[in-house]
């Protein structure tokens, strides 16, 4: 592993400036210096409580041996949140673990934007209700979105032959990019 980190050091290099100005997080603005995580930041459901447990890797570099080492330091930190859930389910375990809901849920009338920190970086959706059933307008902006943009620049200048080298360095998902 270590042989192969080497041999993508310096390759699609992308800049903290540009993870900022194409909207990255994740592993992806993570390792070109973007402090950013928004179950720190904007804590969101549980994890205000696990702050304690909660490590942001970065890494300055922001080419491919960046992303993959922001990657794999990533592991522990989320096998700790793992645990540490794991140690509070265990401590409730004597109340109930589900809530009915209802079947039918109508949306309020207005807007709302609501914004998450996926495991390939930031995900957020605007909704705009009428007070019916469904969304009067739904958008979903995924991390992949970003990603791809982020990706095309950071590939200027690399050789062909190591365009799929560089490529796998960028995480995501082709079908979250036309949302």
């Amino acid at each position: 592993v270590a042989a192969y980190g080497e041999s993508v050091a310096g390759l699609a290099v992308l800049s903290r400036d540009d993870a900022v100005a194409f909207g990255t997080g994740g592993i992806v603005g993570r390792a070109s210096g973007l402090d950013l995580d928004l179950r720190r930041d904007d804590p969101y459901l549980a994890y205000g409580e696990l702050a304690d447990v909660l490590e942001v890797v970065t890494h300055s570099d922001g080419d491919a041996r960046a992303r993959y080492d922001v990657l794999i330091r990533q592991v522990p930190v989320s096998l700790s949140l793992i645990a540490a859930c794991a140690d509070e389910v265990r401590r409730l375990s004597n109340g109930p673990v589900d809530v009915p809901l209802p079947k039918v849920v109508r949306l309020p009338e207005g807007t709302s934007y609501a914004w998450i920190e996926g495991p390939l970086g930031i995900s957020g959706c605007l909704v705009v209700g009428s007070g019916e059933k469904t969304p009067w307008r739904m958008k979903i902006r995924s991390a992949s979105f970003a990603t791809m943009q982020a990706m095309g620049a950071a590939l200027v200048g690399t050789h062909r032959a190591r365009l799929a080298e560089a490529v796998m360095s960028f995480p995501l998902v082709i079908g979250d990019v036309d949302r």
